[in-house]
């Protein structure tokens, strides 16, 4: 830890050993980097310490950097460690503007020519139509959804999505005919100090429907669902190309990164580009 001549803590430096899963006995480190925005003298710090202690990081090691941390990144990737992901967030009436601005006012006529439609979840089976559509769609691109091999995780999410239906909040599924194609996820986050409840969400398309625009349209759907929720602003971590220039599109903001080590690294080091 440091602290300013006034015994004020400004930055720390925090690595510990946790389980990969609950239970697990594999374990991995995890690290913390905290300081000020805008202090250099605590980034500068923060490094000096890191490259001390680098052989406490391990062969395995994840942690979370906040956005004016980024120009710890390239000490970080020096290393082997990576982003896996960037934390976005967004203001949902400005989103919604930019969305119909950039693509026109005809997102749901595009979605309806394609013979799709959106229907909430209705009963247990539907929920695990829709778990095994995830888990196979993100099977196949497991860099950006790596947990979904987890049967733990898969379990949770399961047990999520049943409890969401039954407090009246069930997943939104998206069909052809009686196909089921997709789904959106909302995930109501509570409020934080400032008093204001957050969103969170998830969109899934089978990929056989993707690369045909159709995701603008469920982008519309799930934000004017949000709007009349009364929510103002949402985020959420992606890995995704897809995602990742959408949220340009919708003016969407950085807040972090997720970085690691330890497991293949899926991404080309410009992947990230657009958000550093």
């Amino acid at each position: 830890m440091r602290r300013s001549k006034k015994q004020q803590l400004v930055a720390a430096v925090l690595i510990t050993t946790v389980p990969v899963e609950f239970q697990s006995k594999i374990f991995e480190r995890k690290f913390m980097i905290l300081s000020m925005p805008g202090d250099s003298s605590s980034l500068k710090w923060a490094k000096s310490v890191l490259e001390e202690n680098e052989s406490l990081l391990g062969k395995r090691c994840s942690g979370k950097l906040e956005y004016w941390q980024k120009d710890l990144i390239p000490w970080f990737e020096s290393k082997g460690i990576g982003i896996r992901s960037v934390l976005l967030h967004g203001d949902i009436d400005k989103s919604l503007r930019l969305l119909r601005a950039h693509y026109g006012k005809t997102l749901r006529e595009s979605f309806e020519k394609a013979g799709l439609h959106i229907l909430p979840a209705r009963s247990i089976k539907d929920i695990d139509s829709y778990i095994r559509l995830i888990k196979s769609e993100f099977t196949k691109n497991p860099q950006f959804g790596a947990t979904v091999k987890n049967p733990k995780f898969l379990k949770f999410v399961k047990m999520d999505q049943r409890n969401n239906m039954k407090n009246g909040n069930p997943p939104l599924l998206v069909y052809r005919g009686k196909t089921l194609c997709g789904g959106l996820d909302l995930i109501e986050v509570p409020a934080g100090l400032d008093g204001k409840k957050r969103a969170a969400f998830g969109i899934n398309l089978n990929s056989k429907m993707q690369g045909k625009g159709l995701s603008r349209a469920l982008y519309e759907r799930i934000l004017l669902e949000l709007q009349k929720r009364g929510f103002k602003t949402y985020y959420g971590n992606t890995g995704q190309p897809g995602v990742m220039r959408m949220g340009k599109i919708m003016g969407r903001w950085v807040g972090g990164y997720t970085l690691d080590r330890g497991v293949a690294r899926p991404f080309p080091k410009d992947h990230f580009k657009l958000w550093l």
